[in-house]
């Protein structure tokens, strides 16, 4: 039972980010950061990023509902839906800092799934060398940074819950 409805949530964000970033992509192009997306939105469409923050939340407690650093992930992704505009000082520094949280507390997952051994480590290991190359390489570093960070969790977080 556990299992099923992790599963679904699973399904859910996975459907959930393809959704919002392929239209996001397909619209307006790769942008600079995902949460820079909100600005190319129009008006009316902006919630559309904030339920897709919200959904992936969601999706990341249930997923982990047993465990801290999940339900820390969880939450710190939802602020970051709470203050999308990372044009407004004080707004930005609530929503990087969170964003942030979503990510450090999404790799401590791994991390204590793994026990904290080199399994665990080698993941944070490819985030950091795809970050270091996105860096050196390319413009939009931020949004490929956030790319590959979900989908490291999310195929991790697949296996974990499939154990």
């Amino acid at each position: 039972m556990k299992t099923t409805i992790q599963n679904i949530a699973l399904i859910i964000l996975v459907i959930n980010c393809l959704l919002y970033v392929g239209y996001i992509v397909y619209r307006y192009g790769i942008q600079k950061s995902i949460s820079m997306s909100f600005y190319n939105l129009p008006r009316r469409l902006q919630p559309w990023f904030r339920a897709f923050i919200w959904i992936m939340s969601a999706c990341i407690i249930v997923i982990g509902w047993f465990e801290l650093a999940y339900i820390i992930s969880g939450i710190g992704l939802s602020i970051v839906g709470i203050f999308p505009r990372v044009k407004v000082g004080w707004k930005k520094k609530i929503h990087v800092a969170w964003a942030i949280v979503w990510m450090v507390a999404g790799f401590m997952s791994i991390l204590i799934h793994y026990n904290f051994n080199y399994q665990g480590w080698h993941q944070i290991a490819y985030f950091v060398s795809f970050a270091g190359i996105f860096y050196i390489l390319n413009k939009n570093y931020i949004w490929w940074m956030e790319i590959t960070a979900v989908l490291i969790l999310v195929v991790n977080w697949a296996e974990f819950i499939n154990m």
